[in-house]
């Protein structure tokens, strides 16, 4: 969250189906849930991607290793995998 430039930033993998609707259709939304305080917040807005630009580097580059892990699998998110191919157990 940027609140002094009014954004937020979520990372979502480039080779996501999700991605590619973003590019086609970049409205978003998302809903904020505080269990304590019992309040909501939804926000709407438009996505700006970034994939291989200053922006995406950066926010690799701050993203702790186990986040980047999540990033280098050779399998696309959604894509079906065999479980003995893909463990590294």
């Amino acid at each position: 969250i940027d609140a002094e430039r009014q954004f937020l930033r979520f990372h979502v993998d480039n080779r996501s189906p999700k991605f590619r609707h973003w590019q086609q259709h970049p409205v978003v939304s998302a809903v904020f849930y505080d269990k304590f305080a019992k309040w909501q917040i939804r926000v709407r807005g438009v996505a700006q991607l970034h994939a291989g630009d200053d922006v995406a580097r950066e926010a690799w580059e701050a993203s702790h290793p186990m986040c980047q892990r999540t990033y280098l699998s050779e399998y696309a998110p959604g894509e079906p995998i065999e479980w003995d191919e893909a463990s590294t157990y």
